[in-house]
């Protein structure tokens, strides 16, 4: 994103453009690849996913008030962009870690990626190494077959539809050889369907992971099936469960200045809030609700039925 035009005031409006010099999309399909579930008729023989990416990004653009645009010309790319006018903040320091969520350490299992896409694959093979695993990533079955023969992982991240073979049919050869089947496979794919799950987990798959691929999801999936212990956690001084509530609540409207005053007011109430406080305080700066949501509910009690 960048200022368009030069900040005005208390505000600023930040343009946010991403162009690609893919394959296009023909003019008579431009308004119609912003519905639920549809792909223009040249994405279909590229593209796998659900259909709902550009439906659901359109949608969230215009809660923050602003509406999702695109110029594409066919066999030489698109250009989706969208104007957000914001308030002008302060300069606040925000040091990007995994917060509060336990991460869970690879201690050198090898995880193996099977994905023909390369923003998917880079995007896991990242994560994976920010977790501390070795990561081989192949592009497609037939590579990821031999892969898996010659480097015996513990555990294979695959996507389900790719050229020369597979990930079902990968699945399959697999655990059919007596090395293999104990080996953890765990399907990906933007398709989550019952049916779909189903079929991968008739093939031998241990588990699905569905796209897009969130950390707390990957992670939990990574810590079961190879019994990996959680960092602890140092010990937490909470406040009493009424201020739980209201952050809770102000979180789930996602009202960030009032966190930030409430927990600010907590800690000179009581310094002993304070690692409490500084946790809340980082997913709140960071926007990052939902993470918050679940930070915060873990500590609220249910409550007593009448």
């Amino acid at each position: 994103g960048y200022p368009y035009p030069p900040p005005d005031g208390d505000v600023v409006t930040l343009r946010f453009q991403v162009e690609d010099t893919g394959i296009g999309i023909p003019v008579n399909q431009v308004e119609a690849i912003f519905r639920p579930f549809y792909q223009a008729n040249n994405f279909s023989q590229h593209l796998h996913g659900s259909g709902l990416g550009l439906a659901i990004s359109q949608t969230l653009i215009q809660l923050m008030g602003a509406d999702l645009y695109v110029t594409s010309h066919v066999n030489k790319g698109s250009t989706f962009w969208f104007d957000l006018t914001l308030p002008l903040g302060t300069n606040h320091s925000y040091h990007a870690s995994h917060g509060p969520d336990m991460p869970v350490t690879g201690h050198q299992h090898r995880v193996l990626v099977v994905e023909d896409d390369d923003i998917n694959r880079t995007l896991l093979e990242r994560l994976l190494n920010d977790q501390g695993f070795q990561v081989n990533a192949v592009t497609n079955g037939q590579e990821g077959l031999t892969m898996a023969l010659s480097w015996n992982p513990h555990i294979i991240l695959t996507d389900l539809i790719m050229p020369k073979m597979d990930g079902i049919e990968m699945t399959r050869h697999l655990r059919q050889i007596p090395s293999m089947q104990s080996v953890a496979i765990v399907a990906i794919s933007a398709n989550a369907f019952q049916e779909t799950k189903e079929q991968c987990l008739a093939a031998g798959c241990t588990a699905f992971l569905s796209k897009p691929i969130k950390l707390p999801q990957l992670q939990d999936i990574l810590t079961e099936h190879l019994s990996l212990a959680a960092t602890p956690e140092p010990v937490r001084i909470l406040p009493p469960q009424s201020d739980l509530n209201a952050l809770a609540h102000l979180a789930i409207i996602g009202d960030i200045d009032a966190i930030l005053g409430y927990i600010t007011q907590l800690v000179e109430t009581n310094s002993d809030y304070g690692l409490f406080a500084q946790d809340v305080e980082q997913l709140a700066r960071g926007f990052q609700i939902e993470r918050l949501n679940r930070f915060l509910s873990r500590y609220q009690q249910s409550p007593e039925p009448e």
